[in-house]
């Protein structure tokens, strides 16, 4: 039973002696994850740093950013192109910020 503000929640016993079960979350493919199943936390951090993350590292990188933010998906052709070239010139320049001018659209 635990306390929140005035609210009581019941806990079954059962539920707090459960077995813990660890599951891997490495993204596979575009839609899929690794999902090896684990009773132990240290189990879990062996098979991550010892397989998993190494052989699915480039998934990693490419997939994951895609996936949970839209905006990182590909634009227009033409507005891809400009945004690369953007990129370079504030790479080559050092600096963070897009000039009003290099904007896509130039609004």
């Amino acid at each position: 039973m635990a306390l929140m503000g005035g609210l009581t929640i019941w806990v079954p016993g059962s539920a707090l002696e459960a077995e813990q079960v660890f599951v891997c979350r490495v993204p596979t493919g575009p839609r899929s994850v690794c999902g090896a199943r684990f009773t132990s936390q240290q189990a879990l951090m062996r098979h991550l740093r010892n397989e998993c993350v190494a052989r699915h590292e480039q998934e990693i990188r490419t997939g994951s950013l895609e996936q949970r933010m839209p905006v990182f998906q590909s634009w227009d052709p033409e507005i891809d192109a400009h945004m690369k070239k953007v990129r370079d010139r504030m790479l080559e320049e050092g600096r963070w910020t897009v000039k009003p001018n290099e904007r896509a659209g130039f609004s």
